[in-house]
C-alpha cells in the first residue's frame, strides 16, 4: 500500500469521479483507476462502487476513507514534527469553522497566522457543524470551533466566547436612530405571527433555537428554510422574513441601517463557543501555536465590535465540557 494510493482513494471519494479527481491529482484516469483497482486488490474488499450518477463508497469504504485520513495526517505530522525539530513551527495545519463563525474569524485567523507563523500552511474548511465533528473525529483536520450542544464525544474542549442570537428583520419603511449598538427588545409570543426564515434542521444553529422555543411552550413553522446564514441576513435585509441570528452575521448590515435588530425579552438565546481537538492526537507544536492564535484572534474580533458577545467574556473556562463527554 503507498501514500499516492490513499491520496488518489481520497480524492476519488471527495469528488465522487474518476475524471475530477484524475485532473485534481495531475496524473491520467486510466493510471488513478489502476491504482484504486490495485488497493482494492491488496485489500480483498471493493471500496467504491461505480454508477452512471457517479461514485459511492461501500461500508468498506467508508471505513478505509478514516482511516487513510488519519494515515495522511500522521505523515504530514512527522514531517512537522521533524521540521519543528530544527526550531521552525511550520507545516500544515488545519481548522474547521461553521458557516456562521468563519465570516468574522477566517481573514483574521489566516492573516495573523501569516505574519506571525509564516511556516504554517493554514488551510481552513468551513462546512456545517456535522461534518465538521466528522472531521476531528476521524483526522481530517487538527482542530474545529463547534458551539455547545453539539456532541464532544472524543474530544477535548476549551470555551472560548458567548455569543448572542438576535431577532433581525428589514428597517425599511422605519426610522433608524443610529447607533449598531441600539437593540430594541421583542416579546417572545411576537414570533408566533412573523413570517420566520429559519435554517433548515439538522443545522446546529437550528437546532439551538427549536431547543430553546420548545422549552418556552413555543412552535414555529417557517416561512422556510435556508441553509446559508448570508442567505438568511440578505432575505431579512430585503424583507422577505425576518430571522435569528448572531451579532456577526449581520453587524455591518445593521450599521449601514439595513436592519432592525431585537433581543427576545423572555428567551434570551445564547451559545458557547467551543474549541475541540481530538483527545486520542497529540498536537504538532505548529498546531498548538495555531490553537492560542485562535484565542488571541477570537478576542480581538470580539473587541472590535463585529463579533459581540453578550459578556464579553473570553477564555473563561468550560469545566464541564473540557475533558469531552
Amino acid at each position: 500500500m503507498e501514500l499516492r494510493q490513499l491520496k488518489y482513494f481520497i480524492a476519488v471519494s471527495d469528488s465522487g469521479s474518476f475524471s475530477k479527481a484524475a485532473e485534481q491529482a495531475h496524473v491520467v484516469q486510466s493510471a488513478l483507476s489502476q491504482q484504486i483497482a490495485t488497493l482494492e486488490a491488496e485489500l480483498d474488499v471493493q471500496l467504491l462502487v461505480r454508477s452512471p450518477r457517479g461514485i459511492t463508497l461501500t461500508a468498506a469504504g467508508q471505513l478505509f476513507y478514516q482511516q487513510a485520513q488519519h494515515l495522511l495526517r500522521q505523515v504530514e505530522h512527522v514531517k512537522a514534527q521533524v521540521r519543528e525539530g530544527e526550531g521552525r513551527p511550520g507545516g500544515p495545519v488545519s481548522i474547521g469553522l461553521p458557516n456562521t463563525t468563519a465570516a468574522q474569524l477566517s481573514l483574521p485567523l489566516l492573516e495573523a497566522c501569516l505574519k506571525r507563523y509564516p511556516g504554517i500552511a493554514l488551510h481552513i474548511m468551513e462546512g456545517m457543524s456535522r461534518q465538521l465533528h466528522r472531521a476531528v473525529t476521524n483526522a481530517s483536520v487538527d482542530m474545529v470551533i463547534q458551539f455547545s450542544g453539539q456532541p464532544v464525544h472524543g474530544l477535548k474542549v476549551e470555551r472560548l466566547a458567548t455569543e448572542e442570537l438576535f431577532l433581525i428583520s428589514s428597517a425599511q419603511g422605519r426610522a433608524q436612530s443610529g447607533g449598531v449598538n441600539e437593540v430594541s427588545e421583542i416579546a417572545l409570543a411576537e414570533l408566533r405571527d412573523m413570517p420566520l426564515l429559519l435554517p433548515e434542521r439538522g443545522n446546529g444553529l437550528r437546532d439551538l433555537l427549536d431547543k430553546a422555543l420548545l422549552e418556552k411552550g413555543l412552535e414555529i413553522t417557517p416561512l422556510a428554510e435556508l441553509g446559508s446564514a448570508a442567505r438568511l441576513a440578505e432575505a431579512a435585509i430585503k424583507g422577505v422574513g425576518a430571522t435569528l441570528l448572531p451579532w456577526g452575521s449581520f453587524h455591518q448590515a445593521h450599521a449601514d441601517g439595513k436592519l432592525r435588530v431585537q433581543r427576545i425579552r423572555e428567551l434570551p438565546i445564547q451559545r458557547d463557543l467551543l474549541l475541540c481537538v481530538s483527545s486520542s492526537m497529540a498536537l504538532t507544536d505548529a498546531a498548538s501555536a495555531v490553537r492560542s492564535l485562535v484565542r488571541n484572534v477570537v478576542q480581538d474580533v470580539i473587541r472590535t465590535g463585529i463579533w459581540q458577545a453578550p459578556d464579553a467574556a473570553v477564555g473563561r473556562p468550560l469545566a464541564a465540557t473540557r475533558t469531552g463527554q
